[in-house]
């Protein structure tokens, strides 16, 4: 395996040259050619594949890549039983846990047998779920899937929390109960995808539980906003010097090796975010 700076100095030529010719809505680093500061990485909401990524593997910019656990709000499967397949292949991971949202769920549809249509039909993704007791029960679930996935013990769960203008007293119970639940059940560490509007009052909720629990550490956060990024920025540019990680970019094409495929981008302060610290 080549080392880090010589992957992100490969990254760094193939990145401006595929920028020049896909849509972006990022800024290119000009004159000058460096490695870059921070680790880029990537996530799209269904698994691309596993000819993309052994296309990317050596050719685009990427360390790491969001995976998605089945959740309440993301009810897709595709990345189950990928693990072995993306960590093998050299990429560093970020688990994504998309539990209940402030928006209102819809039913997931089935075509299938009328006692499979009747659980399937069962709304399990709505702001009417947001609660205390559901986020117990969402954790618990988060730890079950990351157990079914193989993920290792100690690796970072980020729970999902979509952009919203005001914070709900009902998210913050949630929010607050999930993070607990995760942390006194010891296996995984708790850590958050949040909007640059909202990371501020939810790390403030972070901090304050983790106090409550006499925690010395902290959760992982991150932030999402996309404005004013490049691959060759750091977490902190996002504004917060605390953040973790920063999504930059969302729904774009890019295209290495032939293989193009719309994605968000990232930064992070480590080459697999998810991954046990050491």
């Amino acid at each position: 395996m080549t080392s880090r700076s010589a992957r992100s100095l490969l990254g760094a030529l193939l990145w401006l040259g595929a920028s020049c010719s896909s849509a972006t809505d990022v800024q290119v680093k000009p004159a000058t050619i460096e490695p870059f500061p921070a680790h880029p990485g990537f996530d799209v909401g269904t698994y691309p594949g596993d000819g993309v990524l052994q296309a990317w593997r050596t050719s685009a910019p990427y360390e790491w890549m969001g995976v998605y656990l089945v959740s309440p709000c993301h009810k897709d499967a595709s990345f189950s039983g990928r693990l072995p397949t993306i960590a093998g292949m050299g990429f560093g991971t970020a688990f994504l846990y998309v539990g209940q949202q402030t928006f209102e769920g819809q039913p997931f549809v089935s075509h299938g047998a009328r006692a499979e249509v009747a659980a399937e039909n069962m709304v399990t993704c709505s702001r009417t779920l947001l609660s205390t007791e559901q986020g117990k029960l969402d954790a618990t679930d988060a730890v079950s899937r990351a157990d079914l996935e193989g993920v290792p013990g100690g690796s970072v769960i980020f729970l999902d929390v979509e952009f919203m203008t005001t914070i709900p007293q009902s998210m913050l119970d949630y929010y607050a109960s999930w993070l607990q639940a995760i942390v006194e059940n010891g296996k995984y560490r708790a850590g958050a995808y949040v909007h640059r509007s909202n990371a501020v009052q939810l790390r403030d909720v972070a901090l304050a539980r983790y106090a409550l629990l006499r925690r010395t550490d902290e959760p992982e956060f991150w932030v999402a906003t996309w404005n004013n990024f490049s691959l060759w920025s750091r977490p902190a540019d996002v504004g917060l010097e605390w953040a973790d990680a920063w999504q930059g970019t969302g729904d774009s094409a890019r295209q290495y090796a032939g293989v193009t495929v719309r994605v968000d981008e990232s930064v992070a302060r480590r080459a697999s975010p998810s991954a046990p610290l050491p």
